[in-house]
């Protein structure tokens, strides 16, 4: 197996990301045949209604994580929540599921918001490009 430092942490909702504060986290990669990763993730108690809400739906949850380093480019995953802990003010999340390789949501929403902002032509292509390499948040959910 190997670990990997939790950066940041992004859900997908509808065609936004929405931000959830990571305190501390890991993804940890099994290594197995399915391709199976953990990502496990502590953050405030006020995220704690809506991971119950997600938890209990049949649907996998789209995320999106940075991780080692800010600058890396993000990781998309197709996961479902194995559990959800209370602690101190905090809770705790354990999430399971796979690399979402074929999608690059992060480049299309980026472009996306370039375009509603009123970017076009070169204008757009400086700005997409800059925006790629500085990697900043998007418009939250």
């Amino acid at each position: 197996m190997k670990t990997f430092k939790m950066i940041s942490f992004h859900i997908f909702d509808e065609d936004k990301l929405r931000e959830i504060h990571v305190e501390s986290g890991l993804a940890i990669n099994k290594e197995d045949q399915k391709g199976t990763w953990l990502l496990e993730l502590f953050t405030d108690r006020d995220y704690y209604d809506l991971f119950r809400q997600l938890q209990q739906s049949t649907q996998d949850l789209r995320v999106q994580i940075v991780i080692t380093h800010a600058m890396n480019d993000p990781a998309f995953f197709c996961v479902h929540i194995r559990g959800i802990k209370q602690l101190d003010g905090k809770i705790s999340l354990l999430l399971e599921g796979r690399l979402d390789r074929g999608r690059n949501d992060y480049s299309y929403l980026l472009l996306k918001d370039l375009v509603e902002q009123g970017a076009t032509g070169e204008e757009l292509l400086h700005r997409f490009q800059e925006k790629l390499r500085t990697k900043p948040k998007l418009q939250k959910a």
